[in-house]
């Protein structure tokens, strides 16, 4: 048995049908104001950092699952120094300092209270050892760092307001293939980034 839809039934259905079929696209809005990096007042991909670290080949130390409200400094390989080039939010909380005062620093500062100033030298010249950090420890972290080898620590670093906390770092260089597959062919692969995982033990405890 066939049942037949009355008229004012069936143009009910009718016209819902069409609403739907009028409704505009979500994936497209003329009106939306986007650029690229929008997203990315940094400047900084912290996605692709990530991706980067996880990709890495033969990787040396296990981080375990990482996610982005992690403690993550940022340092240029290329650069004298191995300045700071990028700090997460975390990173800030954790240490106390506003990015302004941590960007194109060595990440060494650390190892001096925020009541002491660090000495301040050329890039060039051999850093002021910290008393505040064993020796071992610190030849380790500058020889690891100096020749792009994956290294797991831990480390007396200090907070702005001259706090000490016991860091668990895990640092990890990266490449940073902005060119296309030619570009790697011709110029052999070079570590670009070192990436710094910071874990306040301390706090853990």
């Amino acid at each position: 048995m066939v049942m037949a839809l009355a008229p004012a039934t069936l143009e009910r259905e009718t016209s819902a049908q069409d609403a739907v079929d009028q409704e505009p696209a979500l994936a497209y809005d003329s009106n939306l104001f986007f650029f690229p990096g929008m997203y990315c007042p940094s400047g900084f991909d912290l996605m692709k950092i990530l991706y980067c670290v996880v990709a890495r080949p033969h990787p040396a130390i296990d981080l375990g699952p990482v996610d982005a409200s992690c403690p993550i400094v940022l340092c240029d390989l290329y650069l004298p120094d191995t300045p700071i080039v990028y700090a997460s939010h975390s990173f800030l909380a954790l240490t106390g300092y506003s990015l302004d005062e941590v960007l194109g620093r060595n990440c060494r500062f650390l190892q001096w209270p925020g009541t002491v100033q660090e000495p301040t030298v050329p890039p060039s010249a051999p850093s002021t050892p910290s008393p505040y950090v064993q020796p071992a420890v610190r030849q380790l972290l500058h020889q690891s760092v100096k020749h792009n080898r994956e290294v797991q620590l831990e480390v007396t670093n200090f907070r702005k307001d001259g706090s000490a906390f016991v860091n668990f770092l895990s640092v990890v260089p990266i490449y940073w293939d902005d060119g296309g597959d030619g570009d790697r062919n011709r110029h052999p692969r070079r570590h670009r980034y070192s990436v710094g995982f910071l874990c306040d033990k301390t706090a853990m405890e």
